[in-house]
């Protein structure tokens, strides 16, 4: 089952239940890590939540998040394990709730293969351009007004990167938080 400590939430707090999956639940496995869950007015009340229950983050709230992950587990093999959540909620004027449910792999192990240079200008960064081999470019975000780079740490650009960048990071998470939602230059 699930543990308290193997979830991160943006919005909501999750604990367990038994669901069965509505005429209107929809679940979509979009990648081994992410999944896409529509809920609507009826699928709550089908489980005895009020709209403002559910807003309120409730124990029965929660409870239905984990079996919605339950669900996915059965239905599409989303296994969640110990790995960290991030799950963003979208509500929609008509009673319709989205939420996107991101697995984050290797969260509690920071044993990535890449570092990561953060430039707090794109002029500090593009004094580093003519060193990098243009395929690289694709490893290059911008996140909350901040440049970032992400180069395995065996590459030989550290040396310089170290010398331009106002930092270094080596982290798993903060790497898949980049995939997810830097703009990649």
């Amino acid at each position: 089952m699930f543990s308290k400590d193997s979830i991160i939430i943006l919005g909501i707090l999750l604990t367990s239940y038994n669901l069965e999956r509505s005429e209107y639940m929809q679940i979509k496995k979009i990648d081994t890590n992410k999944l896409k869950v529509i809920l609507n007015a009826n699928d709550l009340k089908e489980n005895n939540i009020d709209l403002n229950t559910f807003m309120a983050n409730s124990l029965e709230t929660q409870e239905l998040f984990l079996d919605i992950l339950d669900l996915a587990e059965e239905e599409f093999n989303f296994y969640v394990g110990n790995s960290k959540l991030i799950i963003e909620s979208i509500s929609l004027a008509n009673n319709i709730f989205i939420f996107t449910i991101t697995k984050l792999n290797d969260y509690k192990n920071n044993n990535s293969q890449n570092y990561i240079y953060c430039f707090d200008s794109f002029e500090n960064i593009a004094n580093i351009f003519s060193f990098i081999d243009k395929k690289d470019f694709s490893n290059i975000y911008t996140y909350n007004n901040m440049f970032y780079f992400i180069v395995n740490k065996n590459n030989k650009l550290n040396i310089i990167l170290n010398e331009f960048s106002i930092s270094k990071i080596k982290s798993t998470y903060l790497e898949n938080i980049l995939i997810e939602h830097g703009k990649n230059k």
